[in-house]
């Protein structure tokens, strides 16, 4: 395929094209012309100079006087177009005759004698008929040479082409001008098309011309390029701006990071990252619903901005005019560059000034509403030698202030990396963990005082870990939690916990399980479905279950636990309220919880020796536990003075290892069997397997 041919090239070439054969026609016409036109006229000339001659040759030829008819032709010496002459009588003989001194014209034949004019192509011929008064005396015949029109015609012809030729140059040179002019606007336009084609250049506008259809083309492009670079704008406002705060985006934020990073590089300058995540703002959607939790999420972009002085930020320096330096990575997360620090300190003080400053009260609708957050900080290039590790050690350090209590600030250090690669690790294994059957039960026998006989058993979960052996529930629990396990670990329980219930009441047990609740648990929409669902697959009265839940597990979301614990014990499941006295909630909340059974915690048994604020605690919640119509259990009983200050108080049931550490479910058949009195040597088969269990643990 040929390479294309620019518009000036293609006119000249038309323009070529055309005005050649046009030069042609012009001179063709012109010289025709010009010799249609002399030998029109040459033909009036001899016709009226035939007649003249044949008027004044009548009387000489009437008369047959050959001297008065040769006189009559000699006048046409005066004519030098005409070369020969003859005067024909009736009877066609020749009366005189005239010639021109004329090779060409003295060998030309005699020409036919017939009136009018025959042309041929050297010459023309005239015929005159010459009479006298009353007859026909002859005729009078002359030839006229055309070389002379034929020269003129030449002359003419040669002037003709001479002139063309000049006015054909002047056109040309006229037309390139014009041609240049005319496209200069196109080839500006053309201009500006490449500058927004190869450039990407949406600035770039084209002028206007004087000419109405390219001044048209012209604002035309430019209204075209507007609306293109307006719209571009608007895909990088979402590309690189969230809707709701206003203020950039991940992908706008990372590449930000990337950018000060190499800054940074370049003149030896710190940079610091704070990662910011609200804590239990989950609670604020689900409450007052997630068009208030927006606008919570908007006010605190506005008190960031407002926070934050210019000092405090890193420069802008990016795409689409980033306006700041701060940036909502999603959800609750928000983060901010502090550039040119002169030390972490620097960085840790704006950022407890941040968390301040979002600890203050926020108004919605009308009330306040509190609000506090857990910020994690790392710094460039102390904690990281790249933008992905600032972010990433940011982000760990401020799961490491979650993890510490929130509504605080953390500063990254190389352990929580470490620490962070070994919760990894754990949570890659709890997620295959239930399907390798890694997960089991242990029980702990819970006594009751006044008969030494196991009325209840306590499901204790226990991860067998292939690499890392017997795994506590304190260790895997608050991950399951995290990472969405806890619904199907929990389910696992249940079943396997009424299952072993079902297997002792074929023995003739006739015991109760009490399985434990995380605050997950608590919120799962499901949990009553699979509580009832566990209890049918099993076959077991609802009675025989009793549900273990924390003060903290109700207290994010007060009014759906309460549903919900009312929906289980509508079935007859008992709920039992662990670890008692260690919670957060005030006695009226307490009081409305739909409970059966009240847990002392342990920390409080353990201090009733010594501590008399202790026993006076324990004691006023086994009054407030009467109070309420719950039982009460004791947990964490390891000695026999604790004992004996418990059965002093009237605790009516004894848990912990005083009695028996969590047992596998073969050994409860055992354990019920036996009579626990006190003190436990006393009761010698109790003594014994006691004694046994100590050993085998």
């Amino acid at each position: 395929m040929s390479a294309p041919i620019g518009l000036r090239d293609q006119l000249l070439r038309v323009n070529r094209v055309a005005m050649w054969p046009a030069v042609v026609v012009i001179f063709v016409v012109t010289v025709g012309g010009s010799f249609s036109i002399g030998l029109f006229e040459l033909m009036n000339t001899t016709q009226v100079q035939a007649r003249v001659l044949a008027d004044n040759a009548s009387a000489a030829m009437a008369f047959r006087d050959e001297k008065a008819a040769g006189e009559v032709l000699e006048t046409l010496h005066h004519s030098p177009q005409i070369e020969n002459a003859w005067l024909f009588l009736s009877n066609g003989e020749v009366f005189g005759s005239y010639r021109r001194d004329s090779a060409a014209m003295r060998n030309a034949p005699m020409p036919e004698r017939e009136d009018g004019v025959q042309l041929h192509a050297l010459y023309l011929t005239q015929s005159q008929t010459v009479s006298a008064p009353g007859e026909r005396v002859g005729t009078f015949q002359m030839r006229v040479g055309l070389a002379g029109l034929y020269r003129q015609t030449a002359l003419v012809g040669a002037t003709a082409f001479g002139a063309l030729l000049l006015a054909t140059a002047l056109y040309a040179r006229l037309l390139r001008r014009l041609i240049v002019a005319a496209l200069n606007p196109i080839q500006a336009l053309t201009d500006v098309v490449d500058e927004v084609h190869s450039k990407s250049n949406l600035a770039a506008r084209a002028s206007g011309s004087h000419i109405f259809e390219i001044d048209r083309l012209s604002k035309g492009f430019n209204a075209m390029i507007e609306r293109i670079d307006e719209r571009d704008r608007r895909l990088a406002r979402l590309a690189y701006f969230d809707k709701l705060t206003g203020l950039p985006n991940r992908t706008a934020f990372l590449e930000r990071i990337a950018r000060e990073v190499s800054l940074c590089d370049r003149s030896g300058r710190r940079l610091a990252l704070l990662f910011m995540d609200l804590d239990g703002f989950k609670q604020i959607n689900d409450t007052l619903g997630h068009d208030n939790g927006d606008e919570v999420l908007a006010m605190i972009a506005e008190r960031l901005r407002r926070e934050l002085r210019p000092s405090d930020t890193a420069a802008p320096a990016a795409p689409f005019e980033l306006d700041d330096s701060m940036a909502r990575l999603g959800g609750d997360e928000f983060t901010v560059l502090v550039s040119q620090i002169e030390s972490v300190q620097n960085a840790l003080e704006i950022a407890e000034r941040l968390r301040a400053s979002i600890a203050q009260p926020f108004v919605l609708e009308g009330r306040e509403l509190a609000i506090s957050c857990s910020i994690g900080v790392a710094v460039y290039p102390d904690h990281a030698s790249d933008a992905a590790n600032l972010l990433k050690h940011a982000d760990t350090a401020m799961y490491q202030a979650k993890r510490s209590g929130r509504d605080t600030t953390h500063l990254y250090t190389a352990t929580l990396t470490e620490q962070a690669m070994q919760r990894l690790e754990m949570d890659t294994s709890l997620r295959g963990a239930l399907a390798r059957s890694e997960f089991s039960l242990v029980y702990q026998p819970q006594i009751e005082v006044a008969t030494g006989r196991v009325r209840s058993v306590e499901a204790l979960i226990r991860w067998n870990h292939p690499d890392k052996g017997m795994i506590a529930p304190v260790n895997f629990i608050p991950l399951a939690e995290e990472n969405g396990m806890i619904a199907a670990i929990g389910r696992w329980v249940l079943d396997a916990a009424c299952a072993d219930l079902v297997h002792w009441r074929a023995q003739g047990l006739d015991l109760r399980v009490a399985v434990n609740l995380s605050p997950r648990q608590i919120q799962d929409k499901r949990l009553v479905e699979d509580v009832r669902e566990a209890l049918a697959r099993a076959g077991l009265p609802a009675d025989r279950l009793e549900l273990e839940i924390t003060e903290g597990a109700v207290v994010d979301d007060f009014s759906h636990a309460i549903a919900t614990l009312t929906q289980l014990r509508s079935s007859g499941i008992r709920i039992a309220l662990d670890d008692f006295g260690t919670g957060q909630s005030s006695l009226s909340y307490l009081m409305k919880l739909p409970v059966d059974v009240i847990k002392v915690d342990r920390s409080f048994i353990s201090r009733l020796q010594e501590d008399r604020l202790s026993r006076s605690i324990v004691e006023a919640i086994m009054v407030f536990a009467r109070a309420l119509g719950a039982g009460v259990v004791a947990e964490g009983v390891e000695t026999y003075q604790q004992l004996s200050i418990l059965q002093h108080l009237g605790c009516p049931l004894i848990q912990g290892y005083y009695y028996s550490k969590p047992v596998a479910p073969e050994l409860i058949p055992e354990l019920a069997a036996c009579a626990w009195s006190a003190p436990l040597h006393s009761s010698k088969a109790a003594h014994r397997l006691v004694t046994q269990l100590a050993q085998g643990a």
